[in-house]
């Protein structure tokens, strides 16, 4: 079973072990770390990581190491950090425009400000939206 955690301790040998998860652990924070962890029974297969600052955070690197899964897992995982960031305070949400395509489909927008390549999103806006916002489509 798959489930979406926050990142522990534990887990920074084993992502930094593996070529294609390093990367969660390697970009440098600008403020206070966070990372959510996709876990399919007792291995991480993707995450996510960033830092906050104030009631705001930034997602510095998504990677998931299923190709074959990656758009739909992708999708969930940055739902489900929006879900443990607002826990935490955070109102505030951006992302890299590389992650456009899946970012707008949750309701990520462009900055009026242009903050540097970023998209954001409200997180109170978030949850007042459908769940799936029709996004999620399976034949």
């Amino acid at each position: 079973m798959i489930h979406f955690r926050n990142m522990v301790l534990e887990d920074i040998e084993y992502i930094y072990n593996n070529k294609v998860l390093r990367p969660l652990v390697t970009v440098p924070p600008i403020g206070e770390k966070f990372g959510v962890v996709i876990d399919d029974r007792g291995k991480i297969i993707g995450g996510a990581t960033g830092y906050t600052d104030e009631d705001s955070a930034v997602i510095q690197k998504i990677v998931i190491d299923d190709v074959a899964q990656s758009q739909i897992l992708k999708e969930s995982l940055i739902r489900s950090v929006i879900y443990i960031l607002e826990r935490k305070g955070i109102k505030t949400v951006f992302v890299d425009k590389s992650e456009e395509e899946v970012c707008k489909k949750i309701g990520f927008r462009e900055s009026d400000k242009n903050q540097d390549g970023l998209l954001y999103i409200d997180t109170e806006e978030f949850f007042q939206r459908p769940c799936c916002s029709g996004s999620m489509k399976f034949d």
